[in-house]
């Protein structure tokens, strides 16, 4: 029994053998790098043939975990262990690689599962303890502890305003007279996060169902996003250069039918950076040649960084999603936030960020909160309001 809780622990292990590695609460860990690090561990120079006559046979390499729903490592443990396959069917995977004891190449199989276990099969646990939880007020928490459900959001900074029913909706075109902008969050080996919003002025729109929306002046839809996650490692990045994430930024847009009409809107601070005589706004803003046709760069004005800023961010994404709660026939006067489904990094990340266990009013910075953070530069700002006075990188 020891102990890992930095990425940097790692390299008290490295080089040790391990035919058996099991891990508790593995959703504790924000993301996967130690999990798959110590993967390096898992393994056995013991030879049957060699090392004992009685030969009993390969020792088997194993590695369990156990965990319930929610957590920082939420996200990432679902989309490795839970999405894969039902509860209790093995994943089968072949690799093929090259053995050095028989010299040849080959392919060996690696299998997966996942188990559900209930409180109910722990005959340890005493009944006032199971009183308690079948007290708890919270549906999501309910759900993830007595039911073990991963479809929740449970322990967040948006659990308790969060709502799909009611901030989630199919897309629908938006209307001339709308503003519409990007935000942006950087990252090269983290992943990036850039979206796209729309505006509304206030008035009514006609939603992707026929039904009449009546919105108020200020209410936010992401309406497009592009995370720059790879999709096989969780909060990983692509490490793509900023001139290949412009080009794609614009390809994006000309797909969606908006170009012309994205704004620059607020990125993270830290591009205007000068890094090796150019700073990565610097670099973004340089014209992008597609299928032979030139575009100007893409544009970026100075997030709020302001002393407070990142906890009244999230104040404030949480009064807009409240806002949002209020009866949309006409009930509503203040502005509120809107996501449309095809948004899907944002639907996966964005509700379960977890709030910081040091600090209640802000979101636990060791998660996945890239997307996060990049939405919050945006209900930050206003690109007719710049309160900074600073529009970086609007010429070009």
């Amino acid at each position: 029994f020891r102990a890992l809780k930095k990425d940097s622990d790692y390299w008290s292990y490295h080089g040790q053998e391990a035919p058996f590695i099991g891990w508790n609460e593995l959703t504790k860990f924000p993301s996967d790098y130690l999990f798959e690090a110590m993967m390096s561990c898992n393994r056995s120079s013991f030879l049957p043939d060699l090392d004992d006559p009685n030969n009993p046979g390969e020792i088997p390499l194993l590695v369990y975990a156990t965990c319930n729903p929610s957590g920082p490592g939420h996200n990432w443990v679902k989309r490795r262990f839970i999405n894969q396959s039902p509860p209790g069917a093995i994943l089968k995977r072949y690799v093929n690689v090259y053995n050095p004891r028989t010299q040849k190449r080959e392919d060996v199989l690696k299998t997966q599962t996942h188990i559900f276990s209930s409180y109910r099969e722990n005959k340890y646990l005493a009944p006032e303890y199971i009183a308690e939880l079948e007290t708890i007020s919270d549906p999501n928490k309910r759900k993830a502890w007595l039911g073990g459900s991963w479809d929740v959001v449970s322990g967040g900074m948006f659990d308790d305003v969060w709502t799909p029913a009611v901030h989630v909706m199919e897309p629908f075109e938006i209307p001339a007279n709308w503003k519409i902008d990007r935000s942006f969050d950087w990252g090269s080996a983290k992943p990036f996060s850039v979206g796209w919003w729309a505006e509304s002025p206030g008035g009514d729109v006609i939603t992707a169902d026929g039904k009449l929306m009546r919105t108020v002046k200020g209410d936010l839809f992401r309406i497009g996003e592009w995370y720059g996650c790879d999709p096989d490692k969780p909060n990983k990045g692509l490490n793509m250069l900023a001139s290949e994430v412009a080009a794609g930024i614009i390809e994006r847009e000309l797909s969606m039918g908006i170009h012309n009409r994205v704004k620059p809107g607020p990125a993270d601070n830290s591009i205007w950076n000068v890094d090796d005589g150019n700073s990565i706004a610097v670099n973004m803003l340089k014209p992008v040649h597609i299928d032979g046709v030139g575009y100007r760069g893409v544009a970026w004005i100075r997030s709020d960084k302001s002393r407070g800023s990142r906890k009244a961010g999230w104040a404030k994404m949480k009064q807009m999603l409240k806002n949002a709660l209020t009866d949309l026939s006409g009930g509503r006067s203040q502005p509120g936030l809107f996501v449309f489904n095809s948004c899907k990094d944002f639907i996966a990340t964005f509700p379960i960020l977890p709030r910081d266990e040091k600090d209640l009013e802000d979101v636990d910075s060791a998660a996945e909160d890239h997307i996060g953070d990049e939405a919050r530069y945006r209900v930050l700002n206003s690109y007719s309001i710049v309160r900074s006075g600073k529009a970086v990188g609007l010429g070009g």
